[in-house]
């Protein structure tokens, strides 16, 4: 799907809807929040992020925000946080040392989470 933004588009919204209902079964789920922030960013990369940046940035933040309150010993969401502050403008938040303090935070917690290298 890598070369056609259509389908991909339909996937992502089809696995933010299933993140969703799967937040609304169990909110308390750390790694489902952090789930739904990288969709939401991978919505943005896959739009026009002049449109979606605004729609979409802001509940990337939430979703992480929301992850890190119900466990911030998550090595996931940690990864998540650092995807946010990389992929995020400078304008809007984006901070390179914060993406890499977290993603130092997310490899700390566990070494053999492999996305977080990715």
């Amino acid at each position: 799907m890598r070369k056609d933004k259509k389908a991909a588009g339909v996937a992502v919204d089809k696995a933010i809807d299933a993140a969703q209902r799967s937040i609304h079964l169990q909110d308390n789920s750390a790694d489902a929040h952090s789930l739904l922030a990288d969709l939401y960013g991978r919505k943005i990369s896959l739009g026009n992020a002049m449109f979606a940046g605004p729609k979409f940035g802001p509940k990337v933040k939430e979703e992480n925000a929301k992850a890190v309150a119900l466990d911030d010993k998550n090595a996931r969401v940690w990864a998540s946080l650092g995807r946010q502050y990389l992929m995020t403008p400078k304008t809007f938040g984006g901070d390179v040392a914060k993406a890499i303090e977290s993603f130092k935070k997310s490899v700390a917690l566990d070494p053999q989470q492999d996305e977080t290298y990715v």
